[in-house]
């Protein structure tokens, strides 16, 4: 898979309102992944976006925001009716697997204990792994972010 950068066409984990401007100027420039999220904009809007990005030949994304399991699960019915490339986020793989059957979505679900908006991953680099190690049914791969909290350092791992 390899590390992706992945331009994101949101602020403050919604998708703009300018996001369709915004998207033409990542094509133009050679972005080649980019997401959004199934907040701020109409679902109607984001598959228009996700057109645009298939069209322009990148992949498209779209990131979970919920931290609660009946969000999630909103989320990923919105992936699959929007047909984006990959779902990334949320932690319930056992929930939205069977959403995502028969598409051809790659899910990419977090690793960890998710808390709190925007989500923090919390437990020991130990916990973190091992949730990552879990197995898992289906199709699914682990989301890879890093980034510093306060004084400590918080991963999510691939």
């Amino acid at each position: 898979m390899g590390l992706r950068f992945i331009f994101m066409l949101t602020r403050n984990d919604r998708t703009v309102e300018d996001a369709s401007k915004q998207l033409q100027t990542a094509l133009r420039l050679g972005v080649r992944h980019i997401g959004f999220k199934d907040i701020g904009l109409p679902t109607d809007q984001l598959m228009a976006l996700n057109a645009v990005i298939k069209a322009g030949g990148a992949t498209s994304y779209l990131e979970v925001v919920s931290l609660d399991r009946d969000s999630e699960i909103v989320s990923a019915r919105a992936a699959a009716e929007i047909a984006v490339d990959v779902l990334l986020g949320g932690t319930r793989v056992d929930d939205v697997l069977p959403l995502i059957a028969g598409t051809d979505i790659q899910y990419c679900p977090f690793p960890g204990r998710i808390v709190g908006h925007p989500s923090v991953l919390e437990g020991s680099i130990e916990e973190i792994v091992e949730s990552a190690r879990r197995p898992r049914r289906g199709r699914a791969c682990m989301a890879l972010t890093c980034w510093l909290t306060g004084p400590r350092k918080t991963f999510q791992l691939l």
